[in-house]
């Protein structure tokens, strides 16, 4: 059970590897984290010498976190050269699931690097439902796979989530989206971004919805964003 931003950092310290050995064990080979509450996460600002909160997932997520309904506001990561970063930087495995939980005003600053979101950085088998961004900002210097609600998505599934008044700016850079910078081999049922922003001066393969959709299949889906960049 988390009910705080310190009680996720008791995930970070497991390497978010959600292994049977652990005590939050739910059923044998997955592991079950619940949000308990509302969390303010604006202290995380002053975490890690100020850089703030560090992804989960090193080396990867694989368990699965049901935020309730509820949200955290406030998280914030900034690093000069990282990839993989968001809330929860790798999510891998058939069984590993993020579901209903909403990141408000959550701020994402990387000088370089690739899949980086305010709460997937990398999806990859896995599973994203019910979950949201709301009045979020990423901002990379130079990147790839870059977007608000995830960064890359690969062989896996998102259904019902919704990012609103987010913005992504990418200086440099390709495969920059707002529900997320590259979808390749999945499957994006009922999703929508309402009035995201996405902008980029010198980048390449720029959507409203995502940058580059590769044998991917969308149901339902739709966006309304302004999008600025070299080639759209």
């Amino acid at each position: 059970r988390i009910a705080n931003a310190t009680d996720f950092n008791g995930i970070y310290l497991l390497n978010g590897n959600l292994s049977a050995s652990s005590t939050n064990k739910a059923v044998a080979g997955t592991v079950r984290y619940a949000l308990q509450n509302d969390i303010d996460a604006v202290d995380t600002v002053n975490w890690n010498g100020g850089a703030g909160f560090s992804p989960i997932g090193k080396p990867s997520f694989t368990g699965v976190f049901d935020g309730g309904g509820h949200c955290i506001s406030s998280f914030q990561w900034r690093c000069l050269d990282r990839s993989y970063v968001g809330l929860f930087g790798y999510v891998s495995g058939p069984n590993a699931a993020i579901r209903n939980l909403t990141l408000v005003d959550a701020r994402v600053n990387v000088r370089e690097g690739s899949n980086v979101a305010c709460l997937v950085g990398y999806l990859r088998g896995g599973t994203l439902e019910a979950c949201s961004t709301r009045e979020c900002e990423v901002v990379v210097q130079a990147g790839t796979n870059v977007g608000s609600l995830a960064g890359w998505v690969q062989d896996a599934n998102s259904h019902d989530c919704i990012v609103r008044d987010d913005i992504v700016q990418v200086a440099k850079g390709s495969c920059i989206g707002s529900l997320a910078g590259n979808t390749q081999s999945s499957r994006l049922e009922r999703c929508r971004v309402e009035s995201a922003t996405v902008w980029s001066v010198e980048g390449t393969e720029i959507g409203g919805l995502a940058g580059r959709c590769e044998g991917s299949t969308l149901t339902d889906c739709h966006a309304t964003a302004d999008v600025a960049g070299a080639a759209n």
